[in-house]
């Protein structure tokens, strides 16, 4: 099955699916306590025998998140972003069609819904379990932003969300500077270009929430792209 069939059913099956109202299987919900470190879940949704879709979500402070996802043994992720907020007891995660998610939280972690917030009637339910905030800079992914340079400060953002993340001065961000100042012209936001990077848990960062990306290799330069 091809890559974006895969990805097709799985937002059909768990954001767009309606379904009748019942309760979780896999233990009573909780309320959600958010860390101010940060928090990071991963979890597995079989289709079949031989394909699946990993998942895994960043919950970053100041409303931040990064939801990746991989199509069976990928080794990279594929990322998108967006603004998460809690209501009437559930998580929502709104990035856009890509990154929209619905969860609430159970004894192991957080219990993905469905669109309406209701539970996806299956035997097994689609759980993401957390894991130590401390790995989270072992998860390689691509993704798409808008890269600025000022002051001696590097940034992305998103079209997704307001929220910018700082860029450490690590391997190609150099690449993506030399671009941006050189660019003949930029989108409102910056430069926008398609890289592999990784998130850090840093004290480098004059971001709120200490966390900043690291740019491994720039794969294309999209000028003339711009956020709708």
């Amino acid at each position: 099955m091809k890559t974006s069939n895969i990805i097709l059913i799985f937002c059909v099956f768990i954001f767009s699916l309606s379904c009748i109202n019942t309760n979780s299987e896999q233990g009573s919900s909780n309320d959600f306590e958010f860390d101010s470190s940060g928090m990071l879940f991963e979890g597995k949704y079989i289709f079949s025998e031989t394909e699946s879709m990993s998942t895994a979500v960043f919950i970053l402070p100041d409303s931040l998140f990064f939801i990746l996802k991989k199509i069976n043994d990928d080794t990279i992720w594929n990322a998108s972003t967006g603004i998460w907020r809690r209501s009437n007891g559930q998580l929502l995660f709104d990035g856009g069609n890509q990154s929209r998610l619905v969860a609430k939280a159970v004894k192991q972690g957080l219990e993905v819904l469905n669109n309406a917030g209701e539970a996806v009637m299956k035997a097994e339910k689609f759980i993401l379990e957390p894991k130590s905030i401390d790995s989270i800079k072992t998860y390689q992914f691509k993704l798409t932003g808008a890269y600025s340079y000022f002051a001696d400060a590097a940034l992305m953002r998103f079209c997704t969300t307001p929220k910018a993340i700082q860029v450490l001065p690590l391997k190609a961000n150099i690449d993506a500077e030399r671009a941006y100042l050189n660019a003949d012209s930029t989108a409102e936001i910056g430069l926008f270009l398609a890289a592999t990077a990784r998130l850090n848990n840093t004290h480098q960062t004059e971001s709120p929430f200490k966390f900043a990306l690291e740019l491994e290799e720039i794969h294309q330069f999209l000028p003339l792209m711009e956020c709708y």
